[in-house]
């Protein structure tokens, strides 16, 4: 689990919206385990990749306990939040959404990428 980790998702979660609808966010940790600005960037990449393909094969409507709640989320209710220890670099603010379009309809995605600073 966490950034270094490109291959798993770290943690799926149902966030309710004050105006009574949900979305599913997606978390990457990002404990500082990796100094070097340019690989830590890389590695956020990666994993946003990841999760990218995660979301377009609908992988997290099997993700979870509750699998008929997480079958009605469309991925346009979904964000992935990157909780991040150390402060993000320019580059890694830069990121804003991930975009790709899902080969099994052609349609396409943009899923917001948000920063949030706590302790890990």
């Amino acid at each position: 689990m966490g950034i270094e980790n490109a291959g798993k998702v770290d943690i799926v979660a149902v966030e309710a919206n004050e105006d009574g609808t949900s979305r599913l966010v997606l978390v990457i940790s990002d404990a500082g385990q990796i100094a070097d600005p340019a690989a830590r960037y890389e590695a956020l990449r990666a994993k946003l990749r990841a999760y990218a393909e995660f979301i377009a094969e609908e992988q997290y409507k099997k993700a979870g306990t509750n699998e008929e709640k997480m079958a009605g989320i469309d991925p346009d209710r979904i964000a992935i939040r990157v909780m991040h220890n150390d402060p993000v670099t320019e580059a890694m603010r830069g990121i804003k959404a991930i975009r790709f379009k899902r080969e099994a309809d052609g349609r396409r995605f943009v899923i917001p990428v948000e920063f949030k600073r706590c302790r890990i």
